[in-house]
């Protein structure tokens, strides 16, 4: 099993840095932006680094700009061996039509196979953001689409806390409808709650809640190989300052130690469901 991290702020990694080295974490890079000289440092210091998405880009398969600029990512994609090619289910407005999906799909998947002829393409569900309501979160519309293109899936847990409670259905029967053994990576991390009720994607700590998704899905996905944490508090939503506050309540020796007791947990997690398995 790769266990895998986000890279966040220069401080924290540089604090954890031997730490990271030790238990042989890999890095998802870059967290949002395109920081080409801090990557390829990281390169030449020896971590391995795991790409999401396109950079610059939205990171979703159904946007046509997706792969409009992407021979500088793409470079450095193939340098750094990537395990696989990981995008969003992220239907953009401007292409509303269902039936359109497959036809940007196809264009994207046309312009990735000139550069990368046989990397595994995984594909990962999303919260109904696109203001389509329930598309991007209905499990078989997503498992139509990467069954038709023969995709992996990688699996967001926070995503599918956030969709199953728009939804108004239980966590266990939502993910229940994904085709779970197509599952290669796992992504998880906290989620908060908005002044209405409904939980957010804010990438802070996770909590027991979060860890019970966690080890739920374990035995659910027979064939997954990475489990990345995503701590990056860096997201606020809808007008609420829940991950500024977070900053202002955490010295970045604060998130580095988070970062640690998290990824030993998420390991603990792993190694306990192995050793019963």
């Amino acid at each position: 099993m790769k266990f895998v991290v986000n890279y966040i702020y220069p401080e924290i990694q540089e604090i954890n840095k031997e730490f990271l080295r030790k238990e042989n974490i890999a890095i998802k890079y870059p967290g949002g932006k395109w920081d080409l000289e801090t990557l390829l440092s990281l390169c030449s210091e020896g971590f391995e680094i795991v790409l999401h998405g396109i950079i610059p880009s939205s990171g979703s398969f159904l946007d046509l700009d997706l792969c409009k600029n992407m021979d500088l990512w793409a470079d450095i994609a193939l340098k750094t061996n990537q395990r696989w090619l990981s995008f969003h289910f992220d239907r953009r407005k401007k292409y509303r039509e269902i039936t359109s999906i497959y036809s940007v799909a196809e264009e994207n998947l046309k312009a990735i196979r000139k550069r990368f002829k046989s990397t595994p393409i995984l594909i990962e569900n999303l919260p109904p953001v696109d203001g389509i309501e329930g598309f991007c979160a209905n499990p078989e519309i997503f498992t139509e689409f990467i069954k038709k293109f023969d995709f992996g899936m990688l699996l967001d847990i926070p995503h599918a806390v956030i969709s199953s409670d728009i939804l108004n259905i239980s966590f266990d029967e939502y993910i229940s409808r994904f085709p779970l053994e197509r599952v290669k990576e796992i992504h998880f991390t906290g989620v908060s709650k908005l002044s209405n009720g409904k939980y957010y994607d804010s990438h802070v700590h996770f909590d027991e809640f979060i860890l019970k998704k966690f080890e739920s899905v374990l035995p659910k996905c027979p064939n997954v190989e990475y489990l990345t944490l995503e701590y990056s508090p860096t997201r606020d939503y809808d007008g609420e300052s829940i991950a500024k506050k977070y900053l202002e309540e955490h010295t970045m020796h604060d998130m580095a130690l988070l970062q640690r007791q998290q990824i030993m947990t998420m390991k603990e997690v792993y190694n306990k469901f192995k050793n019963n398995n």
